[in-house]
């Protein structure tokens, strides 16, 4: 996949790039996207956090944002004004910036509330005031943790087996 910015524009072109003609393909026809959008524009702030970080980043904005990345509820607990998410094997951190750190905080009580009654997680666990950690059902090991503005979603797949959740 190919993700650039232009002014306020986000282009995506996605194939499967490990073919170098599919390859070269994808980046001619980026060139006239590119072409075509006369203005001039810059990354958004908040590129410039995970600019240089390895794995697959997506950018989150708004009620759906989550959605392709993890669902957790059909409640819009999360209220995304902003954030990103780095997907690795086995591995997806989510950063979700907010305004303040007031705001943070209230999500997090939120959040911590709404998930701790869904029925597809297990073991929620408070760690110190600000972090909680649970199971989903496919025993995945998910941790959220509010810090000055911003929630921090860790998601490491498979952890326990099913087995083990039932256990709990």
């Amino acid at each position: 996949s190919l993700v650039f910015w232009k002014h306020h524009y986000v282009a995506v072109i996605k194939g499967n790039a490990s073919d170098p003609e599919i390859a070269e393909g994808m980046k001619s026809l980026a060139d006239i996207v590119d072409s075509r959008i006369k203005i001039k524009g810059r990354w958004p702030e908040i590129a410039h956090t995970f600019r240089d970080s390895p794995g697959k980043i997506t950018l989150l904005r708004g009620k759906y944002g989550l959605q392709n990345i993890y669902y957790f509820t059909a409640k819009d607990v999360f209220r995304i004004e902003e954030g990103y998410a780095i997907e690795k094997p086995g591995l997806t951190d989510i950063f979700l910036h907010y305004s303040d750190s007031f705001t943070s905080i209230r999500r997090f009580s939120e959040v911590a509330g709404v998930l701790s009654r869904e029925k597809r997680f297990s073991g929620f666990t408070m760690v110190g005031n600000m972090a909680f950690q649970m199971y989903d059902i496919e025993g995945n090991d998910i941790s959220i943790e509010s810090e000055h503005n911003t929630l921090k979603i860790r998601i490491q797949k498979n952890v326990i087996t099913t087995a083990e959740l039932d256990s709990n």
